[in-house]
């Protein structure tokens, strides 16, 4: 009996069709994986902070946090120089550039091509020939892989985004801190300036006891190492003071110390008033990066599944040939359009493997976004916990530093009436300066945790 050949073409469409229907049947099935690690890390996420929040003015950006025009100004500067953020824009800037590729792959794609040729028998020029014609490309993207290829370019490039806007925000964090330390260090050298006068002074009444009898050498020795202690001590300040601003000066791209401009006395900072949770980490530019990115592998490993799928594609080309390029521009032109079917049937395992490695990394970035929520959270509840820890002990440090200035007072009153040795005397001044500096270092450490919380909050430099 013969073979029906209606049979035997429908038997081979059913080979070249049947796997690419079956294949096709899956591709709703492989961005499961990740949007299940999206989910699940709604878990890490807690209604409302551990810590106790009380209503305190808010702010809409982290620039805003500080009330000194000069920090603020400084700010905006290093926004405009700073060069390790300079470069993280042009990488910005190339990210957008490269978006075109992805784009331009699903566009048909249209060339001019020319030749001439000439023929030699080694004996008789035999002839001459000139065609030129267009060449016409074009893949349909049936299943839509090219299509996920450009929409994981463009998710990388909005994670770009989020990334300038965190290296952004960190920079006029790091700038305010270190501004803030300039004038906590400054007003720490003044403080030490007042002990070592105060310290000279003593010196000084000692040594006029001293010629008069009144007093003995191991006063005037204990008074001289104190002032000497003192004065290494301002010089390691100043010193630190310097260090400081060179580190701001590289921050501002500027070697030359002489051009900042630094507030001498520390800068009130408003806390921010942290919204909900879920919120915050909205705002923040390294969730908004690590999501980005998980939905960006979720698209390259569908496109990765559908590089398996039958490819489909146009190919055409129009010509016109002669033996000169005056009769090839005469002659009528000759074209063709022919539509191609690639099945990918032995490759090595080149596209499984393909395929694994981009799922994989689906499951990585799924994971790594995981793990910033967490940080996130755990990093928004330990300032705010260092907030309230700070907030409490400043009240304390300011009444201890009122009771130190008193007993001072009191010493110095009793000492010159003869009333105490120089010992006590010593140990007054001491105490008061060391409750001072606490209470200056805590003001300090308060400033600069609110400059965390509000970058922990995903605030940015500008509303």
């Amino acid at each position: 009996m013969r073979p029906n050949p209606k049979i035997g073409k429908a038997r081979a469409w059913i080979l070249v069709l049947g796997p690419v229907f079956f294949a096709l049947s899956l591709c709703s099935c492989q961005s499961v994986g990740s949007r299940q690690l999206i989910s699940g890390a709604a878990g890490v996420v807690p209604t409302v902070w551990e810590v106790p929040i009380k209503a305190i003015p808010t702010t809409l950006s982290l620039v805003e946090l500080v009330h000194n025009k000069q920090i603020r100004a400084l700010v905006k500067h290093a926004g405009r120089v700073n060069l390790d953020l300079r470069q993280t824009a042009v990488r910005y800037e190339e990210s957008r550039a490269l978006l075109g590729l992805p784009r331009a792959a699903r566009l048909p794609a249209l060339d001019w091509t020319a030749s001439s040729a000439r023929r030699d028998d080694g004996e008789n020029d035999v002839g001459s020939s000139v065609s030129s014609g267009f060449r016409l490309s074009w893949e349909l993207d049936l299943w839509g892989r090219l299509a996920d290829q450009a929409k994981a370019a463009q998710l990388e490039y909005r994670a770009l985004y989020h990334d300038l806007r965190g290296a952004r925000n960190s920079l006029a964090a790091r700038v305010t801190k270190l501004a803030l330390e300039s004038s906590f260090r400054q007003e720490s050298l003044t403080l030490q300036e007042r002990r070592r006068a105060s310290l000279a002074a003593n010196l000084g009444t000692i040594q006029g006891r001293f010629e008069r009898g009144l007093g003995t050498l191991t006063d005037k020795d204990l008074a001289a190492s104190a002032l000497a202690s003192a004065e290494a001590t301002r010089r390691q300040l100043e010193e630190d003071i310097e260090r400081t601003r060179r580190n701001l000066a590289e921050e501002l791209a500027n070697p030359q110390l002489s051009l900042l401009k630094l507030p001498r006395k520390l800068t009130f900072v408003t806390k921010p008033v942290p919204d909900v949770p879920a919120q915050i980490l909205v705002k923040r530019p390294d969730v908004a990066a690590a999501f980005d990115r998980v939905v960006a592998t979720q698209f390259t490993a569908s496109a990765s599944f559908k590089d398996l799928l039958p490819s489909f594609s146009l190919a055409g080309n129009l010509d016109q040939g002669g033996i000169n390029l005056s009769e090839a521009l005469k002659a009528d032109p000759v074209w063709f359009l022919v539509g191609n079917i690639t099945v990918p049937l032995i490759d090595g395992g080149r596209r499984r493997s393909q395929l694994e490695a981009d799922r994989l990394a689906a499951k990585r970035a799924g994971l790594a976004y995981r793990e910033t929520l967490v940080k996130a959270v755990v990093e928004v509840e330990n300032f705010l916990g260092l907030e309230r820890m700070l907030s409490s002990q400043l009240n304390s440090l300011e009444l201890a530093a009122k009771h130190a200035l008193q007993n001072r007072s009191s010493v110095e009153e009793r000492y010159k009436r003869g009333l105490t040795d120089i010992l006590n005397l010593l140990t007054a001044q001491q105490t008061s300066y060391d409750a001072n500096q606490r209470l200056l270092k805590a003001r300090y450490q308060c400033a600069v945790n609110r400059i965390d919380i509000g970058l922990a909050m995903g605030l940015d430099t500008t509303p």
